[in-house]
């Protein structure tokens, strides 16, 4: 199958750009839960909507300090086999919660997680992960700097046994920016 491009883009008022940066939230969804999920797309890949499914199921929020995300989505070309993108999402978390640190560290070794980072832009969300999943990749523990409060530095990343993702993330997106983050907060309640 063979791909042609087949958009022009052409902004309506070249002074008007889109605002870049990380508003200071990410969602994240157990993978395996994710792969249950419903997810209605468009047929650019956006996402309008996600709907989970199981008892107990729900995505869990941290917030962070705004700009405190860097989020990364190389391609990697392999000209013997799949080309792909390799999701990154570099998150700093202010907390110096036990019970967080060990959340978190447990992904080390025990599954995957897909990550919804709102951003500062129309979009409003990309979702990270879609694929595969990620990963952790970094945890540090920051609880001394001043400069940020303390925290955790954590890096989730597409893991490195796995096949690449096959798209640079996606958008969530609902009918405009107030939707899509009350979707998101809908996700944080458990599937009854």
């Amino acid at each position: 199958m063979s791909v042609k491009i087949a958009s022009d883009f052409i902004p309506t008022d070249p002074c008007i750009l889109e605002v870049g940066g990380v508003s200071g939230a990410v969602y994240l969804i157990n993978y395996e839960d994710w792969l249950n999920a419903t997810l209605t797309e468009a047929a650019d890949g956006t996402i309008s909507a996600i709907t989970l499914v199981g008892t107990g199921t729900r995505a869990f929020k941290y917030d962070l300090p705004r700009g405190a995300s860097v989020i990364t989505n190389p391609l990697t070309v392999n000209n013997g086999g799949k080309s792909g993108f390799t999701h990154s999402v570099q998150l700093f978390i202010p907390t110096k919660s036990q019970a967080i640190k060990k959340e978190i560290a447990g992904l080390a070794n025990y599954g995957r997680v897909v990550a919804i980072v709102v951003i500062d832009s129309t979009v409003v969300a990309n979702v990270f992960g879609k694929d595969v999943g990620l990963s952790l990749t970094a945890y540090e523990e920051a609880a001394n700097d001043p400069s940020k409060g303390g925290g955790l530095d954590v890096t989730l990343s597409t893991p490195a046994d796995t096949t690449l993702e096959n798209l640079p993330p996606c958008t969530f997106l609902s009918t405009d920016r107030a939707a899509t983050l009350t979707a998101l907060e809908a996700l944080l309640t458990p599937v009854t």
